[in-house]
């Protein structure tokens, strides 16, 4: 801005600044969005239209600048306080298969999907090869999904299906190796009728949680003899880590519900001297209408310490599925706590499984293998007394248990 002013006295300016903030609008085929992007005063509420082209109907709106529970809404109504991005996607009226083209790219690029546009809340969706990149909550009726990925990029990624999730031969789920320490960063959260894990396909949060070092999630041990040269103990979560015994380093502690984990793993001790301690596990979210099969894997196992002796390990993450009848044959459900050198082993993390007793009591026993298990040191120090294995982790399940529970997991 540029003010001119005349001097015919003494005067006094008092400047008073506001911010502003810029909205990134844009729509996908089959329709357009009444307002137009641009800068804002901070505090401007915006009502933004959906207005899909004839045989077309509003799907749901993607983007980080969608306030979250707002995807379905026509009108959007968002308050500039912040930079924003916003996308309006449009579906066809009635139901429609959408295939992915099997690139690498984000699920609500509208060039990916063919028939061209992104899937909507009554479409079925196909997905072979490539990767699809979820970034926000996305509401379709149901997933085929087999030689691919499903990457879910921050907290807030979920995907909802009003009908089912089928994850077939070579079909992964999972998110971006990085994690941000100190924040909740990533996970893997699915909402369906039914859910089926199939040989070969997996659900796979190892080493996606706390990473290791300094910031190491709740229960890092790095407070404990951090230095250079210095031997770290391994990190806790569902089951206690274990130390280093030689320097007298505590392993991180217990933290988190057993009966409902939302929390990823912590992540082991650095040693400067010789190496990076191991990531934690991730956290899986499941809450299905009907029954939830794994015959493959779900894992949120977490990572051992640096190969030197020191470095310690992380620690299990979190799985909780909640469903009315669960189902598998040969499948894996997973949150072991990671091995290490000689600085003892990270604990085992945390599963809950809640169902309906009387409706499973129908059916014949899964035969899925659940475990939890404390770390093992894997190497003997010749200068130090070696580590001990880290403590087990926690099982939760209903009251009634109609089929043999054999697992290394402290049940609760």
């Amino acid at each position: 801005w540029q003010v001119l002013v005349e001097m015919t006295t003494n005067l006094a300016l008092r400047w008073k600044w506001t911010n502003e903030y810029q909205l990134v609008e844009g729509s996908g085929p089959n329709g357009l969005v009444t307002n137009l992007g641009g800068w804002y005063t901070n505090g401007t509420t915006l009502v933004l239209v959906a207005v899909p082209s004839n045989a077309y109907a509003f799907s749901q709106w993607t983007g980080s600048g969608v306030p979250l529970g707002s995807e379905t809404n026509n009108p959007l109504v968002i308050t500039m306080n912040q930079a924003r991005t916003v996308q309006v996607n449009f579906g066809f009226t009635g139901s429609v298969t959408k295939v992915w083209d099997g690139g690498f790219g984000q699920w609500d690029d509208y060039s990916k999907w063919t028939p061209d546009g992104v899937p909507g809340i009554l479409d079925n969706v196909v997905i072979t090869s490539g990767t699809s990149i979820i970034s926000g909550p996305i509401f379709v009726a149901g997933v085929v999904a087999s030689n691919t990925t499903l990457l879910f990029t921050n907290w807030t990624s979920k995907l909802v299906l009003s009908g089912d999730l089928w994850l077939k031969t070579n079909a992964t789920v999972t998110v971006p190796s990085n994690v941000v320490n100190g924040v909740f960063s990533n996970r893997v959260d699915i909402s369906c009728v039914n859910l089926f894990i199939g040989y070969g396909a997996k659900i796979d949060m190892s080493f996606k949680g706390y990473g290791g070092g300094v910031s190491t999630g709740p229960s890092g041990p790095a407070v404990s003899g951090k230095g250079p040269g210095t031997a770290t103990g391994s990190a806790g979560h569902g089951g206690k880590g274990s130390g280093y015994v030689g320097n007298f380093l505590a392993g991180g502690s217990v933290y988190g519900s057993y009966a409902a984990p939302t929390l990823m793993g912590s992540g082991g001790g650095d040693d400067d001297n010789r190496g990076v301690g191991g990531q934690g596990g991730g956290a899986v979210r499941i809450v299905a209408s009907g029954t939830v099969t794994v015959n493959g894997a779900i894992r949120a196992n977490g990572q051992a310490g640096h190969v030197s002796f020191t470095s310690g390990a992380g620690s299990g993450g979190s799985i909780w599925i909640d469903t009315v009848t669960f189902a598998g044959t040969n499948g894996q459900i997973q949150a072991d706590g990671g091995n290490t050198g000689s600085s003892g082993g990270g604990g085992g993390g945390r599963i809950a499984l809640t169902y309906d007793p009387a409706a499973q009591d129908l059916l014949p026993a899964p035969m899925v293998r659940f475990t939890a298990a404390g770390g093992s040191p894997t190497t003997k120090d010749p200068e130090y007394l070696i580590g001990n294995n880290g403590d087990l982790g926690t099982l939760f399940l209903p009251m009634r248990v109609s089929w043999p529970v054999r697992s290394a997991i402290s049940a609760r």
